[in-house]
This record gives structure tokens, C-alpha cells and sequence, in this order.
């Protein structure tokens, strides 16, 4: 019988372990039965053999999981305190199985190939989804299970994982899909904070040298989007009426901008009209695949491709861009494969949006920039013990009004998008800080900070914090806790002596 048998205990246990780094990237319910596989066997394992007393980093985590649970006590029976406990059982849970299994070298990259494996099936099934949809762009299709921000960091770790673990040509192949990958996800924070980390992988050399490509490389991305986004020279005079002699109509005001052209000006909509009911069979005032109305898209896409809003620039357009049209798609660079380009083009037009007229709805970074200002006021009001887990959205969304900030309701009650800042506001600045310092100990400990596989990890997470709740999601939390484990594992150490 298993219980009988210690070796038994110790298999089921990581098999247990199996399944969760299998659902790292493709199931939260995997993630959980994996989870609770793990600590049933390992507990029972250890029963057998007698508990060890582990060393001080691996409290750390279960540590921080005693604080946040203090900060939320209060706040019980509310349903937001119970769901942060819910989400952060992990840091007590998955550390005691893990120091309970004392996983082996071989185990940790049988795991991180389940990891990868999970990544490659979402990948398949995202992209079946993708192209089931095409000329439908959306990004987040090619991650279907976790937010493709989640996604991105996975495929990063995952990859530096293997050079540590692994010999031969597969690292390098799992590389290649990674970055193939995360250009199809369009995962922009994934990519430039790896481009800014990798540094830390090389020796102090090699970091010099490597910083002077960073600094050139963002030198020609910032010229490369400056032409880009240099609006068009104003003409002395601008035409009244289109070549088929019907009246245009401008819109100064409106700053909007698709790859350098102005979307309000040389606009007929008689013209307009006329022609794209020849071309299409939706009508021009309705809504297109992604509910948001046809007509504004397509000032758009003919504004992305240099085109004039009048009948001649809906001749200009093939039957795939009709379509295209139709199904959402408001930029041509969006039918790039991988469209990153677009999505780079997406932030800056949107930035340039924000900072003409303050308007931050429906584009992705104005919108943090407003949450993280009404959150900063906030906090700067209850610097001591914050507002509790169950008033933090509220008293969000009221400072936001108070402030007249122009985001609209449906934004108005989310979370900061930022990790230090959630903690804040749950507990205060003092219980910020104690988690602030608690998660840079380990640059103290010697063990860690000289391990670069850790210290990407930490750098990687540490920023992504700044942007993110990493941890208001079951896939944030426990890939957090997972690389924790994974990137400051003493064989992982070990094998950098190699």
C-alpha cells in the first residue's frame, strides 16, 4: 500500500507537484488539485520520517502569507477578505510540500518541461482560436487560460530555466518558441523588462556592453516612434470638398493620430456611406465584431494607411481589409503576424491621446496612470493603517470622483494595478513597507544574491509589481510562489558551478 511505503509517499507527492506545474499555464482548477495532491502525500510523508526544521528563506514566504492574513482579519466575514485568503493560502501551502519532498534536480526539470509542455498546448489551442477568428486581432486570444501578461512572464522564466537545467539544442528550441510566442501574445511588459534584466544573467563585461545595446536600441525606438508619430505637416489650405466635389469635414480639435495621420480631418461622410454600403453588408452605424461601432474604425484604418475618408480611400481598401474592418481590426499594422509592431503603435497612440486631452477610457496605460494617482491620494490620507481589504475599491472609486477624474464608471472600480500600492491601502504604509522589506531580504542572504537565475526573477517581479496586482490572481500568485521556489533552489545553485 502507499502509505506503507515512504518511497510511495514521496512519488504521489511529486506527482501531485506534476500537475500543478502542468497548469501553470492552462488550468486553475489543475493548479489547485495539483497543489492539494502534493501537500497531502508530502505531509504524510514527513509524518513518517519526522518534520525538519527548515532554514530562515524558506519562512519567508509563509511569513508574508501570517502578515497579509492579519491585514485582511479584519475585514472577515467580507467576501473580499475571504477571497484574499483564498488566493494567498499558497504562500503557507505550496512551501511546506516543497520543503516536506525536498524536490531533486532531475524532478524540478521534469517539472519545468510540464511547464513548457503546458505553454505549448496553450499556445495550439490559442492559435486555433486565433485563426478561427482572423481577421479578428486580439492578442489575448493566444493565451485562453491566464492573462497573457501572466503568460509572458511564464514563457521568460520558463526559458532561463532551462539553460540551467537542461544541456543541448532543447533550451535553445524552447527559446525560439518562447519568442515566437510572446511576439504573437504581444506581451510588451514581458519583453522590455527582459531586455532590461538579461544583464544581470552575464558578467560585469558582458553588462557593459550589453547596456550600450540597450541604450542604442531605445535611442532608434524612440527616433523610429517619433517619425512614426509625427503628425503631418499642415497644409496652407485645406480642401472643402472631395475629387467628386462633396464637402469635408474637419475636426481640429481631435488630436487623435494612427501612425502619424490625423483620423478627423479630409473626412466626407456622404462618400463614406455611399461606398461602404457597396463593400460591406454591415452597416456602416452599427457595431462590428467587437461591439465597438463600425464608422470610428473605419476613420481609422484608412487615417493607418495614409488614406483620405472619402470614396477614394474606401476603393483603396481589398476585400481582406473590408473584412478586417468588420471584424474590429482599426489599424493595418494590426495584420502583421505577430502584429507587435501594432501593439507598440497602440501605446504610443494612446499615450499621445492621454496627454493632448486627458482622456484615459479604453486605452490600457492612461488608465493605470489614473488608478495609481487616485490610489497615491488615498494613501497619502490613511498612510497608517490603510482602508481594509473591503473598503479599498469603494474608497477607490470615490477618491477618483471626488478628484473628477474622467475615467469612466466601469473602470472606476478596479484595483490600483499596483502591488505595493494594494498593500498600502489594505493595511497601511508601516505594513507596506514590512512586505517591501521582507521580499528584498533575500539580495542579503549570500546564497541568493549571487545566483543571476534569481535575481532576474526577483527583478522581473519586483517591476512587474509596479504595473500589476501580480497577486490578485490564483495563475499570478502561484507562479510567484512557484519561481520562488523553482530560482532559489539549492540544485538550481549547484548548477550554476557546472
Amino acid at each position: 500500500m502507499a502509505w506503507a511505503n515512504p518511497a510511495n509517499l514521496r512519488r504521489y507527492g511529486v506527482f501531485g507537484l506534476s500537475a500543478m506545474a502542468l497548469g501553470l499555464p492552462v488550468s486553475h482548477t489543475l493548479m489547485s488539485i495539483g497543489l492539494a495532491l502534493g501537500l497531502i502525500f508530502a505531509l504524510a510523508y514527513a509524518l513518517r520520517f519526522g518534520f525538519q526544521r527548515p532554514n530562515f528563506p524558506q519562512y519567508l514566504l509563509p511569513v508574508l502569507f501570517v502578515l497579509m492574513a492579519i491585514a485582511v482579519l479584519p475585514a472577515l466575514p467580507n467576501e473580499a477578505a475571504l477571497r484574499e485568503l483564498r488566493l494567498k493560502i499558497p504562500f503557507l501551502l505550496l512551501p511546506l510540500a516543497w520543503f516536506w519532498l525536498k524536490p531533486q534536480r532531475s524532478e524540478i526539470r521534469f517539472w519545468l518541461w510540464l511547464t513548457a509542455l503546458g505553454c505549448m498546448l496553450a499556445f495550439l489551442v490559442g492559435a486555433f482560436r486565433f485563426y478561427e477568428l482572423w481577421p479578428q486581432v486580439q492578442p489575448r486570444l493566444f493565451s485562453p487560460f491566464i492573462s497573457n501578461v501572466r503568460m509572458g512572464t511564464l514563457l521568460v522564466l520558463c526559458s532561463l530555466g532551462f539553460f540551467y537545467l537542461d544541456r543541448g539544442w532543447r533550451p535553445f528550441a524552447f527559446l525560439a518558441f518562447a519568442v515566437l510566442y510572446l511576439l504573437f501574445l504581444q506581451a510588451m511588459t514581458a519583453l522590455l523588462l527582459s531586455a532590461i534584466l538579461l544583464p544581470l544573467l552575464f558578467s560585469a563585461r558582458i553588462r557593459i556592453f550589453w547596456a550600450l545595446a540597450l541604450l542604442l536600441c531605445l535611442f532608434g525606438l524612440g527616433f523610429y516612434t517619433y517619425k512614426a508619430y509625427l503628425p503631418d505637416s499642415e497644409p496652407e489650405f485645406y480642401p472643402m470638398f472631395s475629387p467628386e466635389g462633396h464637402p469635408y469635414k474637419y475636426d481640429f480639435s481631435d488630436p487623435s493620430i494612427e501612425n502619424g495621420h490625423y483620423v478627423f480631418r479630409y473626412v466626407c461622410p456622404y462618400e463614406l456611406r455611399r461606398e461602404w454600403a457597396k463593400r460591406s453588408q454591415l452597416s456602416i452605424d452599427s457595431n462590428h465584431a467587437l461591439a465597438y461601432p463600425v464608422y470610428p474604425t473605419l476613420l481609422r484604418y484608412l487615417s493607418s494607411r495614409g488614406l483620405r475618408k472619402d470614396a477614394s480611400g474606401i476603393r483603396a481598401l481589398s476585400d481582406h481589409e473590408v473584412k478586417a474592418i468588420e471584424s474590429g481590426v482599426a489599424n493595418c499594422l494590426e495584420l502583421e503576424t505577430p502584429a507587435i509592431r501594432a501593439r507598440w503603435h497602440e501605446l504610443v497612440r494612446d499615450m499621445h491621446y492621454y496627454v493632448k486631452t486627458g482622456n484615459p477610457n479604453h486605452k490600457s496605460l492612461p488608465i493605470r496612470l489614473e488608478l495609481w494617482k487616485g490610489a497615491s491620494a488615498l494613501l497619502s490620507a490613511r498612510p497608517w493603517f490603510g482602508l481594509g481589504i473591503d473598503s479599498l475599491r469603494p474608497a477607490l472609486k470615490s477618491q477618483l470622483q471626488q478628484s473628477n477624474s474622467p475615467l469612466n464608471e466601469q473602470y472606476e472600480s478596479l484595483n490600483p494595478h499596483n502591488q505595493w500600492l494594494f498593500f498600502g491601502l489594505t493595511a497601511g504604509i508601516p505594513f507596506m513597507s514590512l512586505c517591501l522589506f521582507l521580499w528584498i531580504s533575500p539580495l542579503f542572504w549570500a546564497g541568493f544574491r549571487n545566483t543571476p537565475y534569481f535575481l532576474f526573477y526577483f527583478g522581473l517581479m519586483t517591476l512587474a509589481m509596479c504595473t500589476e496586482d501580480v497577486l490578485d490572481t490564483q495563475a499570478g500568485v502561484a507562479q510567484f510562489i512557484w519561481f520562488w521556489f523553482f530560482t532559489s533552489n539549492s540544485s538550481i545553485r549547484e548548477g550554476l558551478k557546472e
